[in-house]
Parts: C-alpha cells; structure tokens; sequence
C-alpha cells in the first residue's frame, strides 16, 4: 500500500480564529486552527503545539493598530505558508 503526495500542495491548515479583517477590543488574541495531525505549527516564529488531531491553539499579545500574524504548517515534506492579513486592535 502506498500514497501519493502531492508535493506542490502544502500540509492542510485552517483557521477558525481569527476572522480576516477582525477588530479587536483586548491586548491579546487567541488564534485557533487545524493542520494536518504531523504538521508542525509555527506561529509568528513560535512553534505551537498540537493535539492528535492536529488541532491547535494559542494566545498573542497585540499592539494598538493593525497586527498581522504569520502561521506556517511544516511537514518532513511540504510547507504551507499562510499569513492572516492585518486586524485592528483597539483597547
């Protein structure tokens, strides 16, 4: 038995939270999200931890104005970069 790959394609990752475009009210932010279960998460150059089902989760301090986080999904293999744009912070 064996698997294709496709290697153009990176690792799956979604993200629940944040919304694009979200204004935000607090000096942190929670980003939540889903990768591929052996995928490694780097958040803003922090490797976040995830659970069997590659869900994961974790907490940012923001600064006033705009903020953009940057998450990245590794595998031994692929790489998916994924910046979520910019969001307000207002508090």
């Amino acid at each position: 038995t064996f698997q294709l790959v496709n290697l153009r394609a990176g690792p799956r990752l979604e993200l629940k939270q944040p919304p694009q475009g979200a204004v935000v009210h607090l000096p942190k932010i929670e980003v939540v999200g889903i990768a591929d279960p052996e995928s490694q998460i780097i958040i803003n150059g922090q490797k976040i931890p995830t659970n069997l089902a590659g869900e994961f989760s974790a907490e940012f301090d923001l600064t006033l104005g705009v903020n953009t986080i940057e998450i990245i999904a590794k595998t031994l293999l692929r790489t998916r970069l994924r910046s979520i744009g910019s969001f307000m912070c207002k508090y």
